[in-house]
């Protein structure tokens, strides 16, 4: 017996109709009626092939002309079930995977077509415009990934009716309009995430009876309202994130019943009153993320019951902010690796407890009201890379930081007293310190000389004393920031010998001496701040090899002699604040390369002559955009010298 190829029977059926004239059944010829058999034979399966090959030549023609990434699908020598993406399973397209596939192209409509289709993967393929609701005739979907285009719209009603559908995936697109209470009718669904889009209105209480639901991700819209109470309904949800919305109210009462729950980020919302103490009940929650929120009360100290907790974010809780003190049952949890407890109204001290906590990563506490010591707990913390105190009322000295993985050490604008430890980086990778305000005293002649990682130095608005050490340049720093303090001495010649320094503020100290020739060599330098100081002489032509140089203020020294023509070799210049000095002479015309310039100060100098018509160049032009110390954009100061007007220019 022969066995005949679907393609091959339906070929037969074309060249058999195309021979047949249509006539009443009853006058049937015998080719008529050879064909009313063969129909009467061709099995279901075959026709059924005979549609999808046709409409995956429709899909071709929708999105694809030839294009490299879909080669495939040109070869004529390849079967249409053969090409990249297509899954057939006997004569029926079952999955089509075109993931990352940059079409750029509008959503293909005649989708609908594959009525057998199990799995749609369009995820970052660039599909824009709205989806058709021929997207309902998919009712052996389970699964529907289009992340990652560029759609708009609603979701289409009929995207409700695939009763079959387990996981619907449509993050990272530009959909709008609110969620449908017939989302109730997705009762196999295990994944439902539409995160960054635009969807607004309120969560529908349908969510509550979705039974197998695991995984709810609708982070980044625009929802609305509280979240329902029938949520608690949830009972195998593993993770759920509504973060970045504006949800408000409590949280939904009946959160202890979400016991497998691994995940919960409420974060960037309007929720207000206390937390509550039930969330202790979630044993499984490795992350607990409820920061930027109108959360009142204290921390719950049924936290600590959460022994699988790696991540607790409740930073900048808003309006009154979190109070009372850290619970010292927070040392429970061993396997926690970030605590960000910034931007509250927390008092008391840190508990000596949270020495047992060895996972810590991150460790944040900023802007509280914290007070105590520094305890000597954080040296248990050998995981940590970084710890921030800033903006507190800790005292005391500074600890030392034997921790070899840490990076970053914060503890800005508090009470803290004494030196720096001489060996603060003898047993650290640390990359940036920032002491600024505090009452830290003593020199820093030798304290630095082992961080070898040491990128960023903030050390102003202090009272630290002595001379500013030559070996700082010997370190990979990038910003050097020691205003504000009582250092005294003349500017090392060696400190311009770095290969990498950015930024320097030296202002408000007792610097004397003249600014070093040797200051050209730090030719990478954008910022530079030596303002009120008592540096004397001329400033030296060298300072125009700073081509790259954006801020200059040496403003209250007693500097002399006229402006080095140099200096206007410094084209990216932004800010020049020159005043309270001796500074003679006239103002170069080459002040026109300076197109930059935005704020220019050369008051209370000695300047005589015409002032150039050429001062005015850079303020014809755009703010430069890396100005961020810039404070008075537009300024031009040339008041208390001898200048006189250019009469010519006016006229």
């Amino acid at each position: 017996m022969v066995l005949w190829e679907a393609t091959d029977i339906f070929n037969l059926f074309v060249q058999i109709e195309l021979y047949t004239i249509p006539m009443n059944i009853i006058a049937m010829g015998s080719q008529s009626l050879c064909l009313l058999i063969l129909l009467l034979f061709i099995p279901s399966c075959v026709l059924s092939e005979s549609s999808d090959v046709s409409t995956l030549y429709t899909l071709r023609h929708s999105i694809a002309e030839e294009k490299g990434f879909l080669r495939s699908w040109f070869d004529l020598e390849i079967p249409p079930c053969n090409w990249s993406g297509i899954t057939c399973s006997g004569h029926n397209v079952v999955a089509i995977d075109l993931s990352f596939v940059p079409l750029y192209v509008p959503f293909p409509s005649c989708i609908g077509a594959f009525e057998l289709l199990v799995g749609l993967n369009f995820s970052g393929c660039g599909f824009t415009g709205e989806l058709p609701d021929a997207l309902g005739n998919l009712q052996h979907l389970q699964y529907l990934d289009l992340s990652n285009n560029q759609l708009t719209g609603p979701l289409p009603a009929s995207l409700y009716n695939l009763k079959m559908l387990k996981e619907m995936v449509l993050d990272g697109n530009q959909l709008s309009g609110q969620l449908s209470p017939a989302i109730g009718q997705l009762q196999y669904i295990t994944k439902l995430s539409m995160s960054m889009n635009s969807i607004s209105g309120g969560l529908p209480t349908e969510l509550g009876s979705l039974q197998y639901l695991e995984f709810l991700d609708l982070q980044i819209n625009r929802l609305n309202g509280s979240i329902p109470a029938a949520f608690c309904n949830l009972s195998r949800l593993l993770h759920l994130d509504l973060s970045q919305n504006n949800l408000c109210g409590s949280i939904f009462s009946g959160i202890s019943s979400l016991v497998n729950l691994l995940t919960l980020d409420l974060s960037s919302n309007s929720f207000v009153g206390p937390i509550p103490r039930e969330i202790g009940q979630l044993e499984n929650l490795k992350l607990l993320i409820l920061g930027q929120n109108g959360f009142t009360g204290t921390i719950p100290e049924e936290i600590g019951n959460l022994k699988w907790l790696e991540v607790l974010q409740l930073s900048v809780c808003k309006f009154t902010g979190l109070k009372g003190s850290i619970p010292k049952e927070l040392s429970n949890c061993k396997k926690i690796t970030l605590i960000n407890l910034s931007f509250n109204e927390l008092t008391g001290s840190i508990p000596e407890q949270l020495a047992e906590l060895d996972a810590i990563v991150a460790f944040s506490v900023e802007k509280n009201k914290l007070s105590g010591n520094i305890p000597d707990c954080i040296r248990n913390w050998t995981n940590a890379r970084s710890i921030s105190l800033d903006q507190n009322f800790f005292t005391g000295p500074l600890p030392l930081l034997p921790l070899p993985h840490l990076l970053s050490f914060s503890a800005e604008s508090n009470l803290l007293s004494g030196s720096v430890p001489a060996k603060l980086c003898e047993d650290n990778s640390l990359r940036s310190l920032i002491l600024h305000d505090n009452n830290l005293t003593g020199s820093i002649e030798e304290t630095f000389k082992g961080c070898k990682n040491l990128t960023e130095l903030n050390l102003q608005d202090n009272r630290l004393h002595g001379e500013i050490p030559g070996y700082l340049a010997e370190l990979p720093l990038v910003t050097l920031e020691l205003s504000l303090n009582n250092f005294t001495g003349m500017l090392s010649e060696s400190l311009w010998d770095s290969s990498t320094l950015l930024q320097i503020s030296i202002s408000n100290n007792q610097i004397t001496g003249q600014i070093p020739h040797s200051i050209g060599r730090l030719s990478s330098l954008e910022r530079l701040q030596i303002d009120n100081n008592y540096l004397q002489g001329p400033i030296p032509p060298s300072v125009g090899a700073l081509r790259n140089l954006t801020i200059l203020s040496l403003h209250g020294n007693g500097l002399s002699g006229n402006m080095p023509v140099e200096l206007f070799n410094c084209r990216n210049i932004a800010t020049l604040d020159l005043s309270s000095n001796n500074l003679s002479g006239h103002i170069p015309r080459a002040i026109s390369n300076l197109i930059m310039l935005n704020s220019l100060s050369l008051s209370y100098n000695h300047l005589s002559s015409v002032i150039p018509a050429e001062i005015c160049v850079g303020f014809e032009n755009e703010v430069h955009p890396d100005s961020e110390f810039v404070q008075h954009k537009g300024l031009l100061d040339l008041s208390y010298n001898r200048l006189i007007a250019d009469e010519s220019y006016n006229h």
